[in-house]
């Protein structure tokens, strides 16, 4: 038990819930790399 008070990673290696959806499997309504095509988008490359 005292291994878990001793190691500072231990909240970072703990294994995270299935609810959270992992960056490969993004459901296509959200994807990483939105294609630039909004108009106001082209603001933040300014």
């Amino acid at each position: 038990m005292q291994n878990r008070i001793e190691n500072p990673n231990y909240p970072l290696e703990a294994p995270k819930p299935d609810s959270v959806p992992h960056p490969e499997t993004s459901p296509p309504e959200f994807p990483q790399e939105r294609p630039i095509l909004d108009p106001p988008a082209g603001d933040f490359l300014l």
